[in-house]
């Protein structure tokens, strides 16, 4: 049996400080959560949607937010999903990548900066093995190991060596060994206990924002939990 827990209760807007229980249904597929909208895919292809909808990013052809779990496709052949902060994607097993929701960086791909609010077609590639969005960019893994990117890049995001935005799927690099499962996975079960096996890098950026933190808070009893600085220095 699946439970889906939810940060608010259907039909509202109040915050919920603990978790509620929104669903409970055994055909649960999989989730996703952008910065405020929410996708649930069941195993028959059935594709809900709900939550902040201004650039369109729930694919309903409307900018109306939806407070209740709504129907936006049903397709069996639907084999990932993935959300940005204002954008979405949804990958088919055919090799059909459809996106939509805001694109003012160019990060649905289409090769220009004009919101989408339907499901729109951005390639079909039957090699295509998983799909990842961030905050304003994108991308597409192929089973051979390309890796395309593209959309905002003022942080050099994209990985070129460069800040220029992106308009359209670009190859960054070409390693069968990158694997989105794995790093999504990784993200999703950081908690306090497993904090350790993140890579050295990360771990080090935390160390010296807690050490930041140490300095500048002297005068405070304020303890931040490893797991929320980890979610906080993603951001720094």
């Amino acid at each position: 049996m699946v439970n889906i827990y939810c940060d608010y209760k259907v039909g509202h807007n109040n915050d919920i400080n603990k978790p509620t229980l929104l669903m409970q249904d055994p055909t649960i597929k999989s989730i996703c959560c952008g910065y405020s909208h929410s996708m649930i895919l069941k195993e028959n292809g059935e594709l809900f949607v709900f939550g902040h909808n201004p650039y369109g990013q729930l694919g309903l052809g409307h900018n109306n937010d939806i407070k209740k779990p709504t129907l936006l496709m049903q397709d069996p052949t639907i084999k990932s999903i993935s959300h940005g902060y204002y954008h979405s994607m949804i990958l088919k097993e055919n090799g059909e990548l459809f996106v939509f929701g805001d694109n003012s960086y160019s990060q649905l791909g289409l090769g220009h900066n004009n919101n989408i609010s339907k499901p729109t077609l951005l390639m079909q590639d039957p090699t295509i093995k998983s799909i990842c969005c961030g905050y304003s960019h994108s991308m597409i893994l192929k089973e051979n190991g390309e890796l395309f990117v593209f959309g905002g890049n003022s942080y050099g995001q994209l990985g070129f060596g460069h800040n220029n935005n992106i308009d359209k799927p670009t190859l960054l690099m070409t390693n069968k060994s990158i694997d989105f499962h794995q790093i999504q996975q990784t993200s999703i079960i950081w908690n306090h206990n497993n904090h350790t096996f993140y890579p050295k890098e990360f771990k080090e950026r935390i160390y010296t924002f807690t050490l930041y933190l140490k300095r500048n808070q002297v005068n405070t009893k304020l303890k931040i939990p490893k797991f929320v600085l980890f979610e906080i220095i993603k951001y720094i």
